[in-house]
């Protein structure tokens, strides 16, 4: 099962109705409806994967949520990336 089917199994759809509510800018069919903490376990599951890999340089992705799988996973391997996202000005000052 490649991650996009993975990720079409975690799918809530009354999640997906949320998040398109909350960013009208982007079509409710582009949402798939993952939580984000099932995006970060699938994340930390499949970190070593060769498929991550090929699903991760494969871009621009369709789905908002493939987006937060891509996010997520960058911060499970980099506790550095992580602090980037997290706290921008601290992040420049450690590069």
């Amino acid at each position: 099962m490649n991650i996009k089917e993975q990720l079409f199994v975690l799918q809530d759809n009354s999640y997906a109705d949320f998040q398109a509510r909350l960013t009208p800018n982007i079509p409710r069919d582009l949402f798939i409806g993952v939580r984000v903490p099932e995006a970060r376990k699938l994340a930390k599951e499949l970190v070593k994967e060769a498929e991550t890999s090929e699903f991760l340089s494969d871009l621009p992705h369709t789905y908002y949520d493939e987006n937060i799988f891509h996010f997520t996973h960058d911060n499970t391997k980099s506790p550095r990336k992580q602090a980037h996202y997290a706290e921008p000005q601290r992040a420049l000052e450690v590069t």
